[in-house]
């Protein structure tokens, strides 16, 4: 966790022995930094700065077209992590990696139009 080794190097750092924030506390602090607070607002980003926000569209609330399934993984999964379950198991972090990587040749380099699928 990122609070933990921020707190680590505070106490190795410490020559002064002045009160080390507790990594929650820390935590919280980076937190209250943040602009987005989850990984779909930041994908939703991503397609707004890519200046094309109208190819996102979820299919119903909280669904998301098979489109944006993979890439919306692998950012989920480059920012928070993925927690093993029965369900996702089968997805690796190399299958997910070659997937984008097959999506961004497809669209080609400039990833100029995302939804191919639609």
């Amino acid at each position: 966790m990122v609070a933990d080794d921020i707190h680590d190097r505070y106490e190795t750092d410490n020559i002064m022995e002045q009160e080390v924030p507790r990594p929650r506390t820390i935590l919280k602090q980076l937190n209250s930094m943040l602009t987005m607070k989850d990984t779909l607002a930041v994908y939703k980003d991503f397609y707004k700065r890519m200046g094309i926000p109208e190819y996102f569209v979820m299919a119903a609330r909280k669904t998301l077209e098979w489109a944006d399934v993979y890439p919306l993984l692998y950012l989920h999964s480059a920012f928070q992590g993925l927690k093993e379950s029965h369900i996702t198991r089968h997805i690796s972090a190399n299958l997910l990696t070659l997937t984008i990587y097959t999506v961004w040749r497809i669209c080609g380099q400039s990833m100029t139009r995302l939804s191919l699928w639609n």
